[in-house]
């Protein structure tokens, strides 16, 4: 499947460009910049099934997710490669939202940083995709599992 350009991929909030026209109206004051959602309103244009945001729906769900840090060792596949162009995300089912180099955490630009040895990847997912890491890639050791996921 073809990539969105950068530049649609990067959109903020703030952007008018980024609104559905037909669903939102953008709205400004000296304070901030938002956009009014009409969610009634998207529901109905993508056919979407109302989901409660309470209940056994989520709660259900919420331990299906986990978070856990990565580090890269020397023999690592990722070393001297961005997060981009190794395909992380794809490859293994999990997201990096953090990195920690040297004791100072990276959140910004993480896409397009080339990774190091022992440098530490914070990851999140699901369970199963996290359990599947030292296994699949040799060069990744796991940091931080809570300890009711090791049961």
């Amino acid at each position: 499947m073809p990539r969105a350009p950068r530049s649609e991929r990067h959109r903020s909030v703030g952007d008018p460009a980024a609104a559905p026209s037909e669903t939102a109206r953008y709205v400004k004051s000296p304070a901030h910049t938002a956009y009014a959602l009409d969610v009634e309103a998207l529901r109905q244009r993508f056919a979407l099934e109302k989901v409660p945001l309470t209940g056994a729906y989520f709660s259900d769900r919420s331990q299906d997710l986990g978070m856990a840090e990565v580090m890269l060792s020397a023999d690592s596949e990722l070393v001297g490669q961005t997060l981009l162009a190794a395909e992380f995300r794809s490859r293994h089912d999990l997201t990096v939202i953090g990195l920690r180099r040297g004791g100072v955490a990276h959140a910004r630009g993480l896409l397009e940083e080339t990774l190091r040895v022992g440098d530490t990847l914070l990851v999140i997912g699901a369970w199963k995709a996290i359990h599947t890491v030292p296994v699949e890639h040799t060069g990744l050791v796991m940091l931080d599992l809570p300890a009711e996921r090791d049961e």
